[in-house]
């Protein structure tokens, strides 16, 4: 994980992986059959990770509003992010890693719903569009603003904007 959060998917051999791993690389391949699925899959581990961030940055928030913009800002601040748009776009050529991208986005989307429950439950707060759809909205806007500045597309989406993805009311 470290290895692609560091450098790009091309500039990262599958020799270096099994040296760092302390592995022979055939080691790596029969594992988990290509560089691409084990891309993949570290990519999603170090999301995974480093989401944990965001339990911890929305503890203190006092409002729905300070929740969505919290999250937005945190979420924006994870390294792991753009290793993740570059794996999807990996999988997108190569769809025997696909069902990986899949499992990956659907760990996220549950742990984040989980935990968005948690916080609605215990605040007396509501999701306007659902939980479960708020999330998918808030991660495919946090994916599309990391694709958009990745162009060089220097108005990428702000944490308010972002914040705007999950309507969240208090009661």
């Amino acid at each position: 994980m470290a290895l692609f959060e560091e450098r790009s998917f091309g500039d990262v051999t599958v020799k270096e992986i099994a040296a760092a791993a302390r592995v022979f690389p055939n080691q790596i391949t029969h594992h988990f059959g290509s560089k691409d699925a084990l891309y993949v899959g570290s990519a999603f581990g170090l999301l995974l990770r480093q989401s944990e961030r965001l339990r911890e940055a929305g503890h203190g928030a006092a409002t729905p509003g300070n929740l969505g913009r919290t999250l937005a800002s945190t979420a924006m601040s994870m390294t792991s992010l753009s290793v993740v748009v570059g794996a999807m776009a990996v999988a997108r050529a190569n769809p025997s890693v696909q069902p990986a991208v899949d499992a990956g986005l659907t760990v996220l989307f549950r742990q984040s719903s989980g935990y968005l429950r948690t916080v609605l439950r215990d605040r007396g707060w509501k999701a306007g569009l659902g939980v479960d759809r708020s999330v998918r909205i808030f991660w495919s806007a946090v994916f599309g603003s990391v694709l958009t500045s990745r162009a060089s597309f220097d108005r990428g989406m702000s944490a308010a904007d972002l914040a705007a993805a999950l309507p969240i009311a208090g009661t």
